[in-house]
């Protein structure tokens, strides 16, 4: 092209990479008319962009085509055309002709910076797209990245060996020579260090947020480096004595408190990348959440030992005066007239208080996985018998009907006796504590696979929509029967059947009644 139209000078200017300067020069042009060539080529692209485009002192960075230089050239002609892809200015090209173009030059030229301009396009497209790579490489880098975190904090079987983990799986990820994690105390004013991986020293003293490099970090609230921590006053003897020098942390939070640091650091004088960075300060907000979650476990495993140390002395201390009480309303006169109500008014007292320490027993027995049961083939019928001969007096205070809807054959079951009976027997009381005057319960038994499926079923209210996920919970009660036991039986019978390996469901809808089902496993057929 620049030998067609004997061209003297030739300029490409690309407008997204302003470095990226392309220049040509025939044989005998100056220096200094190469560089005002590009100057008009930059005012050019300046103009049709509307913005500041750098003057001809780039051309120290400009790649300078073949064609030599040896004398300024006079007069000069110019002809610079832009390159546009997709409605805008990419780029400009220049070529200047030792004589003026003619029109069929123009077109020439034209067609020309149509390709250039297509070229260059695609480029930048291209630029683009490995640009694009390169951030969802290191987006996918980073996931592996903390991926490799979350499974280190999940290697040890306790949290000591959990954050040892996480500490080697950093220093490994950053390639640090020390790891190490500071916790915040309670004030959230000072710092102490909690592990670390490849630090001399057991321990440092308390660190002040806001001092040394450790306080530091955790002041700025957000990750910060340190290319030469020798620099820096307040920073910690363990430190300069295990001779660190680049140092790369992140605070970590939880529920919008300073719960400690961690940080990377090297005995090398080293510079850490964004990327870095970026990764430390997610992982910081990972290991925040691990850590504060470990708190979380551990004030609920005291909470927990608590109630069931105060539950043991409850239930213990308890049941013995309790049974006296009960001994010694029995050997009270009933043919007294005045002594009949109260004397009747203190047992059923001091029977709900046998029955609400003998519930809280059962409860703290079935979280503990202490349940005592003997587990032996149990024919079903006694079992349907003895419960509701249990309850059949309370139905018939309320008129309410309880109808036996058994197999032809008799069905053997796989469980404790005693403990099934206390299941039908807290499901029956509940259905007739909902089930209105005159209304029924029924209470049925069928075959399930290797399993005995029994229901009870009521007439009564039913239970909302709201209420019904609650049913199983400790203490929960419907608004109309709460003062009418403890809250605990349902607790207790999904502990019971759930301990014989059985599942136990409720339906139910408002003002149709409501059902409950429970499986047991058989043990042999009978008949």
């Amino acid at each position: 092209m620049t030998r067609v139209l004997q061209a003297r000078t030739a300029v490409l200017l690309d407008g997204q990479e302003l470095q990226r300067v392309l220049l040509w020069a025939a044989a005998g042009i100056a220096p200094t008319a190469l560089e005002e060539a590009l100057e008009h080529a930059s005012k050019t692209l300046g103009y049709l962009t509307g913005g500041e485009i750098a003057s001809a002192s780039v051309v120290s960075r400009a790649a300078v085509l073949p064609g030599g230089a040896a004398a300024a050239i006079e007069p000069r002609h110019f002809v610079t055309l832009p390159l546009v892809a997709h409605g805008r200015v990419i780029g400009v090209f220049q070529l200047e002709g030792a004589v003026a173009f003619d029109e069929s030059d123009l077109l020439f030229i034209n067609v020309v910076v149509n390709q250039l301009a297509v070229a260059l396009d695609r480029y930048h497209v291209q630029r683009a797209l490995e640009a694009s790579r390169a951030e969802v490489e290191r987006a996918n880098r980073r996931l592996r990245d903390l991926q490799a975190i979350a499974e280190a904090a999940l290697e040890g079987t306790t949290f000591d060996e959990s954050l040892s983990a996480v500490l080697r799986a950093m220093r490994s990820m950053f390639a640090t020579d020390v790891a190490a994690l500071l916790l915040a105390s309670t004030d959230g004013r000072t710092l102490r260090r909690r592990m670390s991986i490849g630090l001399n020293d057991d321990g440092d003293a308390e660190v002040l947020v806001g001092a040394g490099a450790a306080g530091r970090i955790a002041a700025s609230g957000t990750a910060r480096s340190f290319d030469d921590v020798d620099n820096l006053d307040g920073v910690s003897t363990t430190l300069r004595e295990n001779r660190i020098h680049s140092m790369l942390g992140a605070p970590m939070h939880a529920r919008n408190r300073l719960v400690g640091v961690v940080y990377v650091a090297s005995r090398d004088r080293r510079k850490f990348a964004d990327d870095e960075r970026q990764l430390l300060e997610l992982a910081a907000d990972r290991i925040g959440t691990i850590i504060e979650n470990a708190n979380l476990y551990e004030h609920a495993l005291a909470a927990i030992r608590s109630r069931d140390a105060v539950l043991a002395v409850v239930s213990h201390d308890l049941r013995n005066p309790l049974s006296t009480v009960q001994m010694s309303i029995e050997l009270l006169p009933t043919d007294d007239p005045e002594l009949t109500k109260p004397v009747s008014i203190i047992k059923r007292s001091v029977d709900l208080m046998v029955r609400l320490v003998s519930d809280l027993r059962d409860v703290a027995s079935i979280e503990a996985g202490h349940l005592a049961m003997t587990i032996r083939a149990e024919d079903s019928r006694p079992l349907v018998r003895d419960a509701v001969e249990g309850v059949q007096a309370a139905a018939a205070q309320k008129s309410v009907r309880i109808d036996v809807r058994l197999p032809e054959r008799e069905l053997a079951l796989d469980c404790d006796r005693i403990r099934i009976t206390q299941v039908l027997t807290n499901l029956l009381t509940n259905a007739i504590k909902f089930t209105p005057p005159e209304g029924s319960i029924t209470i049925s038994l069928v075959e399930a696979d290797d399993h005995a499926r029994f229901s009870v079923e009521d007439s009564g209210s039913g239970i909302t929509e709201v209420e019904l996920p609650k049913v199983f919970d400790r203490y929960w009660q419907a608004k109309a029967t709460a003062h009418l036991g403890t809250g605990l039986g349902l607790t207790i019978a999904k502990g019971i059947v759930e301990a014989h390996g059985g599942t136990i469901s409720v339906e139910s809808r408002v003002d149709h009644g409501t059902t409950f089902s429970f499986t047991v496993p058989l043990a042999r057929r009978v008949g």
